[in-house]
């Protein structure tokens, strides 16, 4: 039998997943410009430049390129974090949905 406490956590969980798949996606497409990026870095032969707010700095090609392999890394760490908690939110929702699924009485 389903009561309102059943109701209240599948919603906050179902919330709580939105929420990290949302941030997935959004880590995922800021992997992906990174990566564009230094793809665009390697085929660079002349002066580079760093885009500090709305200034641009002038600044050595391996300098950038390291700046942005440490922000890649850190980044695809925080996507393994958040496929994680995706996958335990999933898990938990649909242990959930099973309590919302008429049994079968005959």
């Amino acid at each position: 039998m389903v009561d309102q406490k059943d109701v209240e956590q599948y919603k906050a969980l179902l919330q709580q997943y939105q929420i990290v798949a949302v941030e997935r996606q959004r880590t995922e497409l800021q992997v992906k410009e990174i990566e564009s990026s230094l793809s665009e870095l390697e085929q660079t032969n002349g002066k580079t430049y760093l885009s500090i707010g709305r200034v641009l700095v002038e600044k050595p090609k391996d300098e950038i390129k390291k700046e942005l392999e440490e922000q890649k890394k850190e980044l695809e760490s925080k996507l393994e974090t958040l496929k994680v908690k995706e996958e335990q939110l999933a898990k938990k929702l649909k242990e959930l949905e099973k309590k919302f699924e008429p049994s079968e009485s005959k």
